[in-house]
């Protein structure tokens, strides 16, 4: 497995959370605040939610993959319109630095325990197929599936230079980079 596959992407986005948080218990400037907060903590935030997501859930769904992916995606919405009221009330509470410290310590005893246990790259880890088919079912049971819709695109030989030149990637990127900073 590449130690940059979809396993190390959560963990190293809770470093940056926790990096980020612990960083801005210590800032006596409003630049030291936005970068620990608003920098190394989205950042980390986003390696948590969508991006790892985007990266392992492809390999555990074909026939559903966009209800698992849109799944995902809402939960990571929902558990964003439940925690953002908590953490507001912990600062109302506690004042932003100490509330940067409980967050930190509930990034520290949720996240990675469950990124840990629940978060595996491919379905073969635990001898299934995507869907949940047992190891030799998927192919004999059911008829393969097309999953290119656009066969020119799938075709093409990307690189960073033919991508950039492309209306798609100056519509994903901003969306992707922007996403948790309007949050």
């Amino acid at each position: 497995m590449d130690r940059w596959g979809p396993r190390a992407v959560v963990p190293m986005g809770a470093i940056l959370v926790i990096v980020g948080l612990y960083g801005a218990t210590g800032v006596t400037t409003p630049l030291g605040f936005y970068l620990t907060l608003e920098v190394i903590v989205i950042s980390g935030t986003m390696a948590m939610s969508h991006t790892s997501h985007s990266m392992f859930l492809p390999n555990w769904f074909i026939r559903r993959r966009g209800l698992a992916i849109g799944s995902a995606f809402s939960g990571v919405g929902i558990g964003s319109i439940t925690l953002l009221p908590w953490f507001q009330k912990i600062i109302e509470s506690s004042w932003w630095r100490e509330a940067c410290i409980i967050i930190l310590d509930a990034v520290v005893a949720v996240i990675i325990p469950l990124a840990a246990y629940f978060q595996h790259s491919r379905p073969e880890e635990f001898g299934l197929e995507p869907d949940g088919d047992t190891t030799g079912n998927h192919s004999k049971t059911s008829a393969p599936i097309d999953l290119v819709v656009d066969k020119q695109w799938a075709a093409t030989k990307w690189t960073v230079t033919t991508a950039v030149k492309t209306g798609h990637f100056w519509w994903i990127v901003p969306s992707y980079f922007t996403a948790l900073f309007v949050w």
